[in-house]
């Protein structure tokens, strides 16, 4: 979870220093920097999100997940 939000922030805070550096007119630098952390915070979401897919398939795939429900619904006795 803390990965996802960190990446999002890296690749917001990167486009945001890149149109600063770009608005500047050569003023500024780190144009470089920006662009490593648009691409760190890229790909910490993608494998995030990676990971999470391939969480859920073995999840789902081995039957404890479908036990959990099964044991959580309560069953009327008569």
């Amino acid at each position: 979870m803390a990965s996802v939000i960190l990446g999002i922030l890296a690749i917001v805070f990167g486009v945001t220093a890149r149109n600063r550096v770009n608005a500047s007119g050569g003023s500024v630098g780190g144009s470089g920097k920006a662009m490593a952390g648009i691409i760190c915070g890229g790909i910490a979401v993608g494998l995030a999100a990676i990971l999470f897919i391939l969480a859920l398939a073995i999840g789902l795939g081995s039957g404890a997940f479908l036990n959990a429900i099964n044991n959580a619904i309560q069953t009327p006795s008569p």
